[in-house]
């Protein structure tokens, strides 16, 4: 029987994690093990030194999913991170941990992402919207925090998010909830590096639970969730050539309808998934920095319909 081609993923973003007993030939070491005791014969080894586990955007781990993609690998395993199997051409991003009892790995869930259909263009709502915000002041007190990290709050006709930590993100949210909706909102880069993030926070129903959905200056978008203050990624950082580039506004729109989420960047549709995590909770904006620091965000042009 033919062996399965496997590639091995290590990463650590701090030196403290690697002090702590996670460092690269720990895990690499731990996953060798395992995949000997699987019968699978390692392919490559990929190595990412010094980058943040909470999006993608690293050079070994897009290494590995292209070698995926083209046929090398047929499963890739990471301590504590992904675990992806490619098979007919569909992806199934499978969340994993080590079992404590017996170093076995445990499935903790999954979601699957199809192979990419023809964008097609979704209208906005024609009724008027139940609620709209252009910012003017805070007179509905959005979040306003100044620290370390950055500053966010309401002036001159926009609502701001500023990060000044690498790997960092920040979000900022309102009382008021909604359960089915549709939102959109404007939003643009106005300072930093394009290595960014920002966007939609959405059912939130505290700092440690809510949904997220994101686009950056350089052209790519990410849906997830944060979830009993855990990162959950739905669909990874993914290129897509309806984000406008740079220091362009795109309009962002979510459109929740019970468990099923559709997300439109610019009049088109870009992905849509089933989660039932959160039903319903208030509305916000999220915005993170990459590899460097500065970045500042604008949102403006807030509006909330109810759906149909």
């Amino acid at each position: 029987m033919e062996k399965l081609r496997a590639g091995l993923y290590g990463r650590v973003s701090t030196t403290e994690q690697a002090e702590q007993g996670y460092s690269i030939p720990a895990q690499l070491r731990e996953m060798r093990e395992f995949a000997e005791r699987k019968g699978w014969q390692v392919i490559d080894e990929y190595v990412d030194r010094g980058y943040t586990g909470r999006n993608d955007r690293r050079p070994q781990f897009r290494r590995m999913m292209a070698d995926a993609k083209a046929g090398k690998l047929q499963v890739i395993g990471g301590v504590a991170v992904l675990v992806v199997l490619i098979a007919c051409g569909v992806s199934a991003f499978i969340l994993v941990n080590r079992s404590p009892s017996t170093g076995e790995p445990v499935f903790l869930g999954a979601s699957l992402t199809p192979p990419a259909t023809r964008p097609h263009r979704v209208s906005a709502p024609i009724a008027p919207p139940v609620f709209e915000e252009a910012f003017d002041d805070n007179s509905r007190e959005w979040s306003v925090w100044e620290d370390e990290h950055g500053t966010k709050g309401a002036e001159d006709g926009v609502y701001y998010i500023t990060v000044s930590d690498t790997g960092w993100a920040s979000w900022g949210t309102s009382d008021r909830t909604f359960d089915d909706f549709v939102v959109q909102v404007e939003a643009w880069v106005a300072d930093g590096p394009d290595d960014n993030g920002y966007g939609l926070v959405f059912r939130y129903q505290d700092n440690d639970n809510f949904y997220y959905y994101e686009v950056s200056s350089d052209g790519y978008y990410s849906i997830g969730k944060m979830a009993a203050d855990e990162w959950e990624i739905l669909v990874g950082w993914s290129e897509s050539d309806l984000i406008r580039l740079g220091r362009q506004t795109n309009t962002l729109r979510v459109e929740c309808d019970g468990p099923r989420m559709t997300f439109i960047v610019n009049g088109y549709q870009i992905e849509e998934l089933t989660d039932d995590d959160f039903e319903a909770g208030s509305l916000g904006f999220i915005a993170e920095a990459g590899d460097e620091p500065g970045v500042r965000v604008h949102f403006d042009n807030l509006k909330v319909w109810a759906t149909e």
